[in-house]
């Protein structure tokens, strides 16, 4: 009995350690599996669309938060730079100086700002939206096609003037903005006018014609 009771005892050990043995193998499966789970939820997560941070502002007939019409020279934080010219006009044969306000942020030109000088002190008299962050409520400004401006105002009118010479969209949505078009965009070699405001045909420019510039005055 002495002599059978060892090898009972080792047996024993035997599968034990077998048994343990499995159980390992089987924890660094679980462990393995978990850890290629956790690398994909991390691939999937590299491969989600990056947001765009740029800042985007909002236009009305006042204006918009960096400048407003009737409002002293713009006083901005450090995110934006302001340059201060002097620039020539030309309107029906005379030629006279206006003072404007450049917007900068990034090196991208936003906003111009037509100042009008009173003494010492001066306002902002009119604007000149030059970016596609700036937007009406309806989503329209810089960057819009002419069909787009068109279907989202249906009452508009599109007509040209020699002083300023411009192109330019309006409508009743807006009592003091004008959505200007590009002249390049206009088909026909010239325009001809009878009167400072002539009304044009939106058939008669580029199909991808778009909007070059909004002004708010």
């Amino acid at each position: 009995m002495k002599r059978l009771l060892f090898p009972i005892l080792l047996s024993g050990v035997i599968l034990f350690s077998c048994d343990d043995s499995k159980q390992s193998k089987n924890d660094e499966a679980v462990d393995s599996e978990n850890s290629e789970s956790s690398d994909v939820d991390s691939s999937d997560s590299k491969n989600e669309p990056i947001s765009d941070n740029k800042q985007t502002w909002q236009i009305s007939d006042d204006g918009c938060l960096l400048a407003t019409p009737g409002e002293p020279d713009p006083d901005l934080d450090d995110n934006f730079k302001v340059d201060f010219r002097v620039e020539s006009r030309m309107e029906e044969g005379e030629t006279y100086d206006v003072p404007k306000a450049f917007i900068f942020q990034n090196k991208e030109l936003l906003v111009e700002c037509e100042m009008d000088q009173q003494g010492d002190t001066a306002e902002i008299s009119g604007l000149k939206i030059h970016s596609n962050r700036f937007k009406t409520e309806e989503g329209i400004g810089v960057g819009s096609t002419m069909e787009e401006f068109m279907s989202t105002y249906p009452e508009f009118r599109l007509w040209y003037t020699y002083v300023g010479d411009f192109i330019t969209f309006d409508t009743p949505e807006y009592s003091s903005i004008q959505f200007h078009i590009n002249r390049a965009d206009y088909l026909p070699e010239e325009i001809l006018f009878d009167t400072d405001m002539e009304i044009l045909d939106p058939k008669d420019f580029k199909e991808d014609a778009e909007i070059a510039v909004v002004r708010i005055y």
